[in-house]
C-alpha cells in the first residue's frame, strides 16, 4: 500500500514538474496537458489519502495545476480551501490572489460565450434626463470576484489590490448600485492616493 501511495504522488509531482519545465520553455500546449495530468494525479491521491500530512501543500499544487491547465472554475474551489485554512498560512497570499484571478478569468470566458453581459460604464451625465435608474442584480460569478477582491484588499495593500478594488467599484457603478460604488471609489482615493487608480476613482466622486 505504501508503494502505491508513493508512486501515485511521485507520478503527480513528475507531471507537475514536467509542466513547469515546458511552460518555461514556451511549449504552452504540452505544458497544459502535463498540468492536467498533474492535477488528475493530485486529485486521485488526495481522494485516496485525505488525511495525509501534506494535504495543505498538495491542495495548493492541485489548484495551481488546474489553473495552468485552464480549469479556472475547478481551481477556484481548491484555492478557496487553501485560503480558508486557518492552521496553515504558507500559501495564503498566493491562494487569495489566485482565487480572485480564477473568478476574473472565468468572468471573461462567460462574457465571451455570451453567458454574462459585458456591461459598459455609462456616467450619470450621459444618461437620459428624467429617467428613473434602478439598481440591477450583479451576477453570481461577478459577485464571487468582488468578494475575493474584498478579502484580498483587507489583508494585502499591493498595487494589484488597488486595481482589483477599482474594478469592483466600477462594477457596482455599471450595475447602477451608486451608493456602494461611490463609497468604494472614495475608499480607493483614501487608501491609494499616489496611484493612478485614485485619479480615476476621484472622477466618479467629484
Amino acid at each position: 500500500a505504501e508503494l502505491t501511495e508513493k508512486s501515485l504522488l511521485s507520478a503527480a509531482i513528475f507531471h507537475h514538474q514536467q509542466a513547469q519545465a515546458m511552460k518555461k520553455a514556451g511549449k504552452t500546449e504540452e505544458a497544459v496537458n502535463e498540468y492536467l495530468l498533474g492535477a488528475e494525479g493530485y486529485e486521485t491521491y488526495l481522494k485516496k489519502y485525505p488525511f495525509t500530512k501534506q494535504k495543505y501543500e498538495l491542495t495548493y499544487y492541485l489548484a495551481d495545476s488546474l489553473y495552468y491547465s485552464l480549469n479556472f472554475s475547478k481551481a477556484a474551489d481548491y484555492y478557496k480551501q487553501v485560503r480558508d485554512n486557518e492552521a496553515n498560512k504558507k500559501f495564503h497570499e498566493d491562494a487569495s490572489f489566485s482565487l480572485y484571478d480564477c473568478y476574473a478569468k472565468e468572468v471573461e470566458i462567460q462574457i465571451k460565450k455570451g453567458l454574462v453581459e459585458d456591461r459598459k460604464v455609462v456616467k450619470l451625465d450621459e444618461r437620459e434626463k428624467g429617467k428613473t435608474i434602478s439598481p440591477s442584480e450583479i451576477p453570481g460569478l461577478i459577485k464571487n470576484r468582488i468578494e475575493a477582491s474584498d478579502y484580498y484588499l483587507t489583508r494585502y495593500k499591493t498595487d494589484t489590490a488597488s486595481a482589483m478594488s477599482y474594478l469592483s467599484a466600477e462594477t457596482f457603478y455599471k450595475y447602477d448600485q451608486f451608493p456602494e460604488a461611490i463609497g468604494r471609489f472614495k475608499q480607493i482615493v483614501q487608501l491609494f492616493p499616489k496611484e493612478k487608480v485614485a485619479q480615476y476613482a476621484a472622477n466618479y466622486v467629484l
